[in-house]
């Protein structure tokens, strides 16, 4: 006979819940702000795709590479501060977004730099995170799958 699993009993867990929000809420600013800087590029081009090609290809190049600093940086100072840097990064990268308005279009792969620093540095710490703060048990319903 089958045993009866509680359903969503990783929900009952406040750390867990906590996580799960903030994860939430984090990928729903991060989709938005990848809509809106590539419609953005694309705006400014005159409806040419090639510079929002570039711009992610740049964030595809540089974003692996801010996680490997971002380990070897979580080594001598602690995980939550490398997390913090992420944040600063994308914070800087909205402040100037929103200041300079349409000249930032023109510095697209500088800009992709910087989105893919926050990236790299909020993602590499996060893995680390999800190992941390789950179970063999409970893994798959925090990672969605």
């Amino acid at each position: 006979m089958l045993k009866k699993q509680a359903k969503f009993s990783v929900l009952t867990d406040k750390t867990i819940r906590n996580f799960i929000l903030l994860q939430t809420l984090y990928n729903g600013f991060v989709a938005i702000l990848t809509l809106f800087i590539n419609t953005f590029i694309m705006k400014a081009y005159g409806n040419s795709s090639i510079e929002v090609l570039v711009y992610n290809l740049v964030q595809a190049i540089v974003q692996p590479l801010a996680m490997i600093t971002s380990f070897s940086l979580s080594r001598k100072k602690s995980y939550l501060f490398t997390q913090r840097i992420g944040f600063v990064f994308y914070f800087l990268a909205t402040i100037i977004l929103c200041i300079f308005g349409e000249r930032v279009a023109f510095l697209y792969p500088m800009f992709g730099c910087l989105i893919s620093f926050g990236a790299g540095y909020y993602f590499g710490i996060y893995s680390v995170q999800t190992m941390a703060y789950t179970t063999d048990e409970n893994r798959d319903m925090v990672s969605g799958v």
